[in-house]
C-alpha cells in the first residue's frame, strides 16, 4: 500500500502515449562509411566506434546512479581504453570495476537481443538484463512508506517483493507499481511497445519502454539502469547505436521522466530524440578519432554545475564561451602538429567583420577565428580557414565556416544548444568542439598541400611519389 501522502501510482493504460509518430528513417550502422572524403574508408572503424559508444553508455549509466564517481575525461578514456584507463576506473570507487563490468555485460547482451529479434523484447529479457546490470550488487538502500531509509539485500533478476518508494524532484514521497501489479503492468507495457514498434517507430518505441520500466519500477533497485539498457534495444536494432545519457544531464532527465509520469509525455519523447541525435554525434566523434593517427582529443570540459533553470546567462555570453573553447581547441591542435620546414601555421582570434562570406546567416556574431597556413620557401602559397560563432534568437549557437571550396567536407557547421553551453560547456558540446578543432586544422593542412602540389606541378618541379 502507498505511504500516507505519497504520490499514487498511475497504471500504464492511464497515461496515453502516441503509438505512431512520423520520423525520418534511421541510418543503419551498415550504411556508415567513415573517412571516405579523405580516401581512408574502413568499415572496421564502425565496429570500433560503436564499441567505444557502448562502453561510454555503460560507464555513464552507472555514474548516473552514483555507483562510482565520474571525473572529467574519465568516460572517453575508459570508452577508448586509452593508456591508464584501468587505473582511472579503479580510482572511481572500490567497486567501480565490477559495477562497470556489470553494465557493460548488460549492454553487450542487449546488442545480442537486438540482433536476434529485430528489436522485439520479452519479459524474460527485462529480468535477464536486470540480473546482468546488478550482478555484483549485494545490497541496496531504499525508503519505506514513511520515508525512512533502509538497507536490504538485492536479488538480481527478481521482481520486488515489497512496495518501493523514492523522493521525486520536489522532495515528495513517490510510490511505484504494487508488487501484485508488476507482472500485468510489464505485460501491458510490452504490448504497447510491440504496437509502436510495428509502426516502424524505433525512437518512439525506445522512449516509451524506457519510461514504462522506470514508471513501473519492477525491481527493488537498478530500475534506471535496466530502463536505459532496455531502451537501447530498438535503437540498436534500427541504427546499431545505444541510448546514451551523460551523468551531468541527469537532473533534466529525471525531470522529464517525472513529467511523463504525470501524463506530460512530450517532454520525455523530445528528450529521447535528443539522446538519439547525441548518440549519433558521439559515434561520429569516435570515428573521427579512429580515422586519424594524431592525438587531438582534449579532455572533456568541466561538468555543468548549474541547471538550466538556475542559469540567467544570456545566449550571447554562452556563445562567447563556445567561441573561446573552439579557439582553444584549434590552437591546441596547431601546437600538436609536427614541425615542417618552410611551413608556418597559426591560429588566432580575428576582429569581427561583415565581409567574411557567411552567406548572411542570422545571429549575433560573438566570436571569429582563423587558421592561416603558408609557405616561406621557394614556392609561396597560403590558405586560410575562417569560422564564426553566432548566437541566434532561437537559443541556438551556430558554429560555421566561411567561403568554401570543394575540399571542405560536409558536417563542419554545427549547432550547439544553449543548455550545452550555459554556465559551462557540457561533455557533449566539448566533444563536438574538439572534433571541429581537429577538422579545421585538417582542412587547412590538406588545402595547403594541394596548393603546393599545384604550384610545383605548374613549374614542372613536382617530385615523384614516394610510394
Amino acid at each position: 500500500m502507498n505511504g500516507e501522502g505519497a504520490r499514487a501510482y498511475k497504471p500504464i493504460v492511464d497515461i496515453p502515449w502516441p503509438t505512431n509518430l512520423t520520423t525520418s528513417a534511421p541510418t543503419p550502422l551498415s550504411d556508415w562509411l567513415p573517412g571516405s572524403e579523405f580516401g581512408t574508408a574502413d568499415p572496421q572503424l564502425r565496429d570500433e566506434a560503436r564499441e567505444h559508444l557502448i562502453r561510454a553508455a555503460a560507464f555513464e549509466t552507472g555514474a548516473i546512479e552514483g555507483l562510482y564517481a565520474s571525473k572529467q575525461g574519465a568516460t572517453v578514456t575508459i570508452a577508448q581504453q586509452s593508456e591508464g584507463w584501468e587505473s582511472i576506473l579503479e580510482d572511481a570507487g572500490a567497486d567501480a570495476p565490477d559495477r562497470f563490468n556489470d553494465q557493460l555485460s548488460a549492454y553487450e547482451r542487449a546488442i545480442e537481443i537486438a540482433a536476434e529479434r529485430g528489436g522485439q523484447i520479452l519479459e524474460a529479457d527485462i529480468r535477464e538484463l536486470h540480473a546482468l546490470a546488478t550482478a555484483s550488487q549485494a545490497t541496496y538502500v531504499t525508503l519505506d512508506q514513511f520515508g525512512t531509509t533502509q538497507h536490504k539485500d538485492l536479488k538480481p533478476g527478481a521482481y520486488k517483493d515489497e512496495q518501493n518508494f523514492t523522493r521525486d524532484r520536489l522532495g515528495r514521497l513517490k510510490s511505484y507499481a504494487p508488487t501484485s501489479d508488476v507482472g500485468p503492468e510489464i505485460q501491458q507495457a510490452l504490448a504497447t511497445y510491440r504496437e509502436i514498434l510495428d509502426q516502424n517507430s524505433p525512437y518512439l518505441a525506445s522512449a516509451f519502454i524506457h519510461w514504462a520500466i522506470a514508471h513501473i519500477h519492477p525491481f527493488a533497485d537498478g530500475n534506471g539502469r535496466t530502463a536505459r539498457v532496455i531502451a537501447s534495444i530498438p535503437l540498436l536494432a534500427a541504427t546499431g547505436l545505444p541510448y546514451v545519457l551523460f551523468a551531468d544531464r541527469k537532473q533534466s532527465y529525471y525531470q522529464d521522466l517525472d513529467r511523463a509520469d504525470g501524463g506530460e509525455t512530450d517532454a520525455f519523447l523530445a528528450h529521447s530524440n535528443q539522446r538519439a541525435d547525441a548518440g549519433t554525434e558521439l559515434f561520429r566523434h569516435f570515428i573521427a578519432e579512429l580515422a586519424d593517427d594524431t592525438q587531438f582529443q582534449l579532455e572533456e570540459s568541466a561538468r555543468i554545475l548549474a541547471s538550466q533553470a538556475d542559469s540567467a546567462e544570456s545566449i550571447e555570453d554562452a556563445g562567447k564561451r563556445v567561441a573561446a573553447e573552439l579557439l582553444t581547441n584549434v590552437v591546441s591542435e596547431v601546437a600538436l602538429l609536427p614541425q615542417a620546414p618552410a611551413i608556418e601555421i597559426q591560429a588566432s582570434q580575428r576582429p569581427q567583420a561583415d565581409d567574411l562570406g557567411f552567406f548572411g546567416n542570422p545571429g549575433t556574431t560573438v566570436g571569429v577565428g582563423q587558421i592561416t597556413a603558408k609557405t616561406v620557401g621557394p614556392i609561396r602559397v597560403a590558405t586560410q580557414l575562417t569560422w564564426r560563432v553566432a548566437a541566434r534568437e532561437d537559443w541556438i549557437i551556430r558554429v560555421e565556416v566561411s567561403i568554401r571550396s570543394d575540399g571542405y567536407p560536409d558536417g563542419i557547421d554545427k549547432n550547439i544548444r544553449y543548455e550545452d553551453a550555459a554556465g559551462d560547456i557540457s561533455t557533449e558540446a566539448s566533444l563536438v568542439l574538439s572534433g571541429l578543432g581537429h577538422e579545421y586544422v585538417r582542412i587547412v593542412t590538406t588545402q595547403l598541400r594541394l596548393k603546393i602540389q599545384a604550384a610545383a606541378g605548374a613549374s614542372g618541379n613536382l617530385p615523384p611519389s614516394e610510394d
